[in-house]
């Protein structure tokens, strides 16, 4: 059984999306430990100092609930947001509130 844990536990995620904003120096990550059926569910982890180790280990976490609980698809998680930006967001230029609308930025403002 360890065996079989360490070799879980070792496993690469599938897929990982890696975020960077040179703006704020900002992160997050979309991990996708597995898909089952095509697909994967989790949740979303928003917390100062949060790192892709963690993020991984969090979307494993989701596919060993999904496997005991169901239903039967893979194990994924976000972050998207690993660190505090650098200023408010009330001090931004216009521009970068417009790019924010838009959907280039990702972190809330203020977080």
């Amino acid at each position: 059984m360890k065996e079989l844990l360490r070799k879980f536990e070792n496993k690469r995620p599938e897929i990982v999306f890696e975020w960077k904003d040179p703006e704020t120096e900002a992160e997050g990550w979309v991990v996708i430990n597995s898909l089952r059926g095509g697909a994967a569910g989790g949740g979303t982890r928003m917390r100062v100092g949060l790192d892709k180790h963690e993020v991984e280990s969090l979307a494993k976490t989701m596919e060993i609930k999904f496997t005991v609980s169901g239903p039967a698809i893979g194990g994924a998680v976000c972050s998207p947001c690993g660190s505090r930006p650098s200023r408010p967001f009330s001090s931004r230029s216009s521009s970068s509130r417009t790019s924010r609308r838009s959907g280039a930025r990702k972190c809330p403002a203020g977080f």
